[in-house]
């Protein structure tokens, strides 16, 4: 069914529940619910001709989840029990989740992003580099490195091995190798 269709569910009522994520839903000082996705529900409410009563999630951050017995817990266990009616949040939708409830196409489109300062002349040093680590990884970690280099330069000029088989190495090994 499509909202556009002439739909009239004559005043019935609809619990929704809702997770809080500022600014598609949030619960205001005088306890009332606000946001995209409030506004948006109680629109679409409004040409379906029903009022949408929002209750939060009986259990926080689970949005979803089927247990090895069958059953799930949730917004879509409260879905699937008749507890609710919908629930509005951000959902992903899986063919398992698909199989118990309907979805409704995306509300909106987000692109998340992570922003840090651009580091200055000043950020870049050696005390920064080394930092994250304690010196024995560092010294452990480079040791290790050193001693590839060696043992490949060692395998590498091993007097058996064809002159010109490893070109790449035969052209660029250091002279002390």
């Amino acid at each position: 069914m499509h909202v556009t269709e002439n739909v009239d569910f004559h005043g019935q009522s609809l619990v929704a529940s809702y997770e809080t994520f500022v600014p598609f839903c949030f619960v205001k000082e005088d306890g009332s619910v606000s946001g995209i996705v409030p506004s948006l529900a109680t629109e679409v409410g409004k040409m379906l001709n029903v009022s949408i009563q929002f209750v939060p999630f009986r259990q926080r951050d689970l949005f979803g989840t089927k247990l090895p017995n069958g059953t799930w817990i949730g917004s879509f266990g409260d879905i699937v029990s008749g507890l609710i009616h919908t629930a509005v949040s951000g959902y992903m939708v899986t063919a398992e989740r698909a199989n118990v409830v309907d979805f409704a196409g995306p509300m909106a489109y987000s692109v998340l992003s992570l922003f840090v300062k651009r580091p200055g002349p000043d950020d870049i040093s050696a005390q920064n580099y080394f930092g994250p680590f304690f010196l024995t990884s560092w010294v452990a970690w480079h040791a290790v490195w050193l001693s590839l280099v060696l043992v490949t330069g060692k395998i590498l000029r091993n007097p058996t091995i064809k002159q010109g088989t490893h070109w790449f190495w035969d052209q660029r090994l250091p002279y002390w190798l």
